[in-house]
């Protein structure tokens, strides 16, 4: 099955601005008293009353199904409902939503956030994806032999700052029956991946903000 990775959109045509939000803004300090994105790791389970603060749009950006911000973008993805009725399906215990907003123009407009508390690397075809032992966070020290997920996580678990693995030509398994997952380790950080198919049902639906790349093409 083929893979793409989904990027927001930069097309300035179709959003506005680059990034669209860029700020946030609590509104009832009431809220802080949740969980929030300064109490808890953005690479795991949030509680279920994990609570993100209002998006603050831009004059210039326009409403699109996939958003980009500027703050704690680490947290997952900001999509419309519309979108998320769509990937949701297709998540299956991998992810969490929550409710979000952004503020336009005084409107408050409701959004979801898609949140992947597991990274996919069983997904992964080891035997034609190139991985690296890395110096620092550009330069890269020598390949790594990885031949499965396990070995992988402990190699993860190897290194400490600035040293680290990075995930460079990445291959997925044929027989995958997936549509929707998330990885870490990756050139470019973290990554979020559909299947040509989701990918079909997304344009259909005419989605906007989002940019499909081929798994490894670069931005």
């Amino acid at each position: 099955m083929k893979y793409f990775r989904i990027y927001e959109s930069t097309n300035l045509k179709e959003i506005g601005a680059y990034p669209q939000a860029t700020s946030q803004v609590v509104f009832d300090l009431k809220t802080l008293t949740k969980p929030h994105i300064n109490t808890f790791d953005p690479f795991k389970r949030l509680p279920d009353d994990f609570f993100f603060p209002v998006q603050l749009m831009t004059k210039k950006s326009k409403l699109t199904d996939l958003i980009s911000f500027a703050t704690n973008t680490s947290y997952g993805l900001f999509i419309s409902k519309k979108l998320s009725e769509i990937i949701k399906p297709h998540v299956k215990d991998n992810a969490q939503t929550f409710p979000v907003q952004v503020l336009k123009n005084d409107v408050l407009i409701d959004y979801v956030l898609l949140h992947f508390h597991h990274f996919s690397f069983e997904n992964i075809d080891y035997a034609h994806t190139e991985i690296w032992k890395m110096k620092n966070t550009w330069e890269k020290a020598e390949p790594l032999k990885i031949q499965g997920e396990q070995e992988l996580l402990k190699a993860f678990d190897s290194y400490t700052y600035p040293e680290g693995v990075e995930i460079e030509q990445l291959s997925f398994k044929e027989d995958l029956n997936v549509h929707c997952f998330s990885l870490f380790y990756l050139f470019c950080g973290r990554g979020y991946f559909v299947s040509e198919y989701l990918r079909e049902k997304i344009e259909t639906a005419g989605c906007t903000g989002i940019r499909f790349l081929e798994v490894n093409e670069r931005l």
